[in-house]
């Protein structure tokens, strides 16, 4: 392949100074304007009107080029009223000086875009030899090069094949460009390449691919941003950071932005390693930094790295202690990308839901992933215990006390503890409101239909409202006590601690209430706790929800912010003495810590412990730990949630016609 772009780069500065009378001099000359240096020909002389130039030597003008030849024939043919060269290159070497690495498209790029000095060419190779220089320790070498090349009305149509050769070995390859209808169309193969060149010249930063063999190598573009590539990786030794993984098999497409792998699986040490999913460029490098945490953790027996969506990642591991397995499983999600955005679910759309399971949740909303949210009242109302906001609107006023975690307009995430209060004004008097769609009100609760069929209580009395054209200002419609259950409704609930006589029907109200500190810009929010780090280091949460359980190895679940601003999701089994013992809270802290995390929050732990995610291939978000109920994924009061508009990648089909399996 880069004897096609070598050999254009020549024709540019070599081909166009044919005329009908040619000299030595003249020659030289056009060569030299043409932008070349180092232009030179030991001798020229005429053969049935052809041109013949002997010891023919050319660089580009950057000296990253050079070509030397035995000799050159350039002849004049003409087409209508265009003139056609044709050059026939005899045994041409070609050294080729590679600075930095070259990207697939920029390869595409420059055999699409030939200039237009190019035009009207007619090339013929016979058995060129090519040198790569730069990119590795030893030269990339492709020999036998022969075909032609035809740069014509600005379409640019070749016919190669030749020989890469490689410690001893040879690796046929074909490079072919067709006009089919106004489309030029490039395919280039290869039965067999050798994996430490192909990824020489192609791998991201910070990957090194060594030994092993790419079979079945294809590429196929018909311009730059349409290219696709796909190959089988066998027996290949991948080096990533340091870390070497051994044995590395699977197939692998890729393009300009993408990689995409469903069956890419290799050994680092003892444990074995897979990677699926389609990711950019920029989200393999999150798969690497979670990958050179996980592979220092001790007794590794398996990792799995997938890409969910762009800049969400999921990872799976397993390690073996002294004390059981360990089954630890994480969302590494960059707030950062465009396409990303979060949110809670609260199950069945109700506070009063009877709750709901998180993969439901998900796969109800479209979500890529996600976690449990929320303590909630379980075996009653199943409403969530603490500060609940979706989409920028409050579900459920703040527990005091209790930690809880903001998602706010700019994607950042906060944790804080927060209070809810207000006052409602009426003609007869003022009372405190003290919760939001909570029950039972001792005071006054705001509810909303968010909070279902509004419960029957003798010691409560339901004011119904509707809006007015005011801000905070509202005029009763009916007051009455909950001698039976209410359809879900907007009003308040006055409890028996009121003092102020209740309002009339007809009047109008002042309602006013508001969360302390101020979150006007929360998109999301869900309570929990405890609070596990606060600036790097362990934090002793003085409120923390079942205190009992802090020294208890159970199944834990929370949430980390990075220094990078991405978000760390974790999730670690328990109970299961075969598959995961389970962590206690300073055991998880330390975890994330590991991973550089340094704010942290734990959700609602045990049973309740849930991560989903979309199994690169499926459309919809699964399960992906192992609840520890025995009936298996827990109903819970609300979920945190990713949700990704990132159209579907132009690798997609490949994972779709690969067999998708279990991640171990």
């Amino acid at each position: 392949m880069p004897i096609a772009l070598a050999v254009a780069v020549f024709l540019l500065f070599a081909v166009f100074g044919a005329r009908d009378r040619i000299d030595r001099a003249a020659a030289a000359t056009i060569l030299a304007m043409s932008g070349g240096r180092h232009v030179a020909f030991a001798g020229m002389r005429t053969d049935g009107g052809r041109w013949i130039l002997q010891a023919v030597h050319f660089e580009d003008a950057t000296a990253s080029i050079s070509v030397d030849a035995k000799s050159a024939s350039i002849g004049l043919d003409w087409q209508g009223a265009r003139p056609f060269v044709t050059l026939a290159l005899a045994h041409p070497r070609l050294t080729i000086g590679a600075k930095t690495t070259p990207a697939l498209e920029g390869l595409a790029r420059t055999v699409l875009h030939a200039p237009p000095v190019g035009r009207g060419l007619h090339v013929q190779i016979e058995d060129a030899a090519v040198r790569v220089v730069g990119l590795r320790e030893r030269p990339i070498v492709v020999d036998g090069v022969s075909g032609t090349i035809d740069n014509g009305l600005r379409r640019l149509t070749y016919d190669l094949h030749g020989t890469l050769v490689e410690e001893g070995r040879a690796y046929p390859f074909a490079a072919r460009a067709e006009a089919e209808g106004r489309t030029v169309v490039h395919r280039w193969a290869a039965a067999a390449l050798p994996a430490a060149v192909v990824g020489a010249v192609l791998h991201p930063g910070g990957i090194d691919v060594h030994d092993g063999v790419k079979r079945d190598v294809s590429v196929h573009f018909t311009n730059a941003r349409e290219l696709r590539a796909d190959a089988r990786l066998s027996g290949g030794t991948v080096v990533v950071d340091g870390y070497a993984l051994h044995d590395v098999s699977g197939g692998i497409a890729l393009d300009r932005d993408e990689l995409a792998t469903n069956d890419l699986a290799g050994s680092y040490g003892q444990a074995r390693v897979s990677v699926r999913g389609d990711m950019r460029f920029g989200d393999l490098a999150l798969m690497r930094e979670l990958f050179d945490t996980i592979a220092g953790e001790p007794n590794l027996q398996t990792v799995a790295l997938e890409s969910v969506a762009r800049a969400v990642v999921f990872a799976k591991y397993v390690t073996r202690g002294d004390q059981g397995p360990l089954a630890v499983h994480l969302l590494d999600v960059d707030p950062r990308e465009p396409t990303v955005r979060f949110d809670t679910v609260l199950a069945g759309d109700r506070v009063f839901s009877g709750a709901e399971r998180t993969s439901s949740m998900a796969a109800r909303t479209g979500a890529v992933a996600g976690i449990n949210g929320d303590y909630f009242d379980m075996g009653g109302t199943s409403a969530p215990q603490g500060l609940m906001i979706r989409d920028g609107m409050l579900i459920h006023s703040p527990m005091a006390l209790r930690e809880a975690l903001v998602v706010h307009r700019d994607k950042s995430f906060t944790f804080n503890l927060f209070n809810f209060s207000g006052t409602v004004t009426t003609s007869r008097g003022r009372a405190p409101i003290t919760i939001f769609n909570d029950w039972p009100p001792g005071d006054v609760a705001v509810i909303t239909p968010d909070l279902g069929k509004v419960p029957a209580s003798s010691k409560v009395t339901f004011v119904a409202l509707a809006a007015t054209t005011k801000t905070g200002r509202y005029r009763v419609e009916s007051v009455s006590p909950l001698t039976a259950g209410r359809p879900p409704s907007f009003g308040l609930a006055f409890g028996p601690l009121v003092r102020a006589q209740l309002p009339r029907p007809g009047e109008e109200v002042d309602v006013h209430y508001k969360i302390t500190p101020h979150i006007d810009d929360a998109v999301a929010a869900v309570a929990s706790g405890p609070l596990l780090l606060k600036n790097g280091r362990w934090y002793e949460d003085p409120h923390a929800p079942a205190p009992g359980e802090r020294e208890v190895r159970w199944p834990v679940v929370g949430v980390g912010k990075l220094p990078s601003g991405r978000l760390l999701w974790a999730a670690v089994d328990g109970r299961w003495f075969d598959v995961s013992i389970g962590m206690t809270r300073p055991e998880f802290a330390a975890l994330l810590r590991r991973f550089g995390v340094e704010d942290a929050i734990a959700l609602d732990s045990g049973g309740s412990v849930t991560m989903v995610s979309r199994v690169p291939g499926e459309d919809v978000a699964t399960v992906r730990n192992h609840p520890s109920d025995s009936g298996g994924e827990r109903w819970v009061a609300n979920g945190l949630f990713v949700y990704s508009s990132a159209p579907p990648s132009p690798l997609a089909d490949v994972l779709r016609t690969r067999a998708i399996g279990l991640i171990p």
